[in-house]
């Protein structure tokens, strides 16, 4: 049997960002036990499925708790997120199991306990070093609390970090995104534990609150978003697993910092409207 990936939605948020059409809640908090109980549950019900099917305790490799903002989740709920899966599941004894966090909603005492429950990988959402940006966005954090958050991961023992960043926003300059690389490179080389820096393309869907003006994406944007992307992947899709091997590539002090970005960088995602 192919062994099973766990994807657990955590829907709950302070508050919701301008560009977010996700499955997220930020009125309903209070309803965050009863949806852990109800979670728990249907992982039992997968491993149950599956024991029917003759597959009892099926291999699990991965599991991913994704959001909405898993890291609002009480180190109580993950504990019993994690021992429901593990009793429901074969969960290998070197899965991977990420969380989703932002900065701002974690502190130092919380990060090393769910790390004590297994959680060995952390995606934090930076989105970007520039207050104005993160404004737009949404945000609740600024870049400091990113900084202080990656600090506090590492202390906690995790040795296995990602740092999401967003390109393509309105207004945004090849040179605001290269302030942006400077600043998340500066702070992966000062920080062993980030493996993996990832770019995400905004996209604005219909019913978000990104201002309507903004749907529409005029061709100076296409060309900028198209920039920034070339910037960034000059070599970014040569790039090893973990940061550690990025460090093959020329890093002549002349290059920009968008070029020089493929070093850290270990996952990209191309968007199609680039091609438009």
């Amino acid at each position: 049997m192919m062994p099973y990936a766990l994807y657990l939605h955590i829907p709950f948020c302070r508050q919701r960002c301008s560009y977010c059409d996700f499955n997220t809640y930020t009125t309903l908090n209070d309803l965050q036990p009863a949806y852990v109980a109800a979670l728990a549950a249907e992982i039992g019900q997968i491993g149950e499925l599956a024991a029917a099917a003759g597959d009892p305790r099926p291999a699990v490799r991965t599991v991913f708790f994704g959001g909405g903002t898993p890291s609002l989740l009480t180190v109580a709920q993950v504990a019993h997120l994690l021992d429901t899966a593990r009793a429901s599941f074969a969960l290998a004894s070197d899965a991977e199991i990420t969380m989703e966090a932002n900065p701002g909603t974690v502190s130092a005492d919380w990060l090393a306990a769910v790390r004590a429950l297994g959680v060995n990988r952390l995606s934090f959402g930076v989105q970007s070093a520039l207050p104005g940006e993160l404004a737009l966005l949404g945000r609740a954090h600024d870049f400091a609390a990113a900084v202080e958050a990656v600090g506090m991961a590492t202390a906690a023992g995790f040795d296995n970090l990602n740092l999401d960043l967003i390109y393509g926003l309105p207004g945004q300059s090849v040179a605001d995104w290269a302030q942006t690389l400077a600043a998340v490179l500066s702070l992966a080389a000062s920080a062993p534990a980030v493996t993996h820096i990832s770019l995400y393309c905004l996209t604005i869907e219909p019913g978000t609150p990104m201002p309507v003006s903004y749907t529409h994406l005029d061709v100076y944007k296409r060309q900028e978003e198209r920039c920034i992307y070339e910037k960034s992947s000059t070599r970014a899709m040569n790039c090893g697993s973990s940061k550690n091997n990025c460090h093959s590539g020329n890093t002549n002090s002349n290059q920009s910092t968008a070029d020089n970005v493929a070093r850290f960088i270990c996952w990209l995602e191309w968007m199609p409207h680039l091609d438009a």
